[in-house]
């Protein structure tokens, strides 16, 4: 009797709102729209910890000491509380000094990557974005035009002007021409390892 007598007062309840006037229906739908679309603010500099991971291996140019690299850069939420990063990450390379070197990143497909495109996405505390970074490398034996050493590379989150900087995984590193290639900051990107055979 009393299950019968809340599903009345429920039903009573929807034809009063079903009758009443346009505006409260919209009003309603609006904040229903607004509350399915709702993200924290953005991460911040200090919400975060940035990393790199493993190093991808890719297209050998046996002939002039030319490689494809990369690796994975991971940002995660350090915080107390869920914030929300969007877009890609900054890049700037440095030498031994830490000294700005030219740069010129490229968003989008890496090598190793599809780029999945800039999207919200929500990181509670200890989740993790991803990006593939990727470059091409030459040796020091290589006859050809030989790049500046690279050591360091700075890091800054979307939407932020503070940066980490962070040792390359390998060490001092030969990038030509002094660019990268870098993805959207995803949930998930697939780490790959791939040299041709010869």
């Amino acid at each position: 009797m009393l299950a019968a007598l809340a599903g009345a007062v429920m039903l009573a309840g929807t034809g009063a709102v079903a009758a009443g006037a346009g505006s409260s229906a919209s009003g309603l739908a609006k904040d229903a729209t607004t509350a399915s679309t709702y993200y924290p603010g953005g991460c911040t500099y200090g919400d975060l910890s940035a990393s790199f991971h493993g190093y991808q291996t890719g297209y050998r140019f046996t002939s002039n000491g030319q490689d494809t690299r990369g690796f994975l850069l991971t940002l995660t939420n350090v915080g107390n509380q869920s914030c929300t990063v969007d877009g890609y990450p900054g890049l700037q390379l440095l030498n031994a000094q830490m000294q700005p070197m030219p740069t010129k990143t490229v968003w989008g497909n890496t090598y190793f990557d599809t780029n999945p495109g800039p999207s919200a996405i929500v990181l509670s505390p200890g989740e993790t974005a991803i990006a593939d970074i990727s470059f091409t490398i030459r040796s020091t034996e290589s006859p050809l035009f030989r790049p500046a050493a690279s050591y360091y590379l700075e890091v800054t989150p979307p939407n932020s002007y503070q940066h980490f900087t962070l040792a390359l995984p390998k060490g001092v590193t030969y990038i030509w021409p002094s660019q990268l290639q870098v993805t959207a900051l995803a949930r998930h990107t697939p780490y790959t390892t791939f040299t041709w055979p010869w």
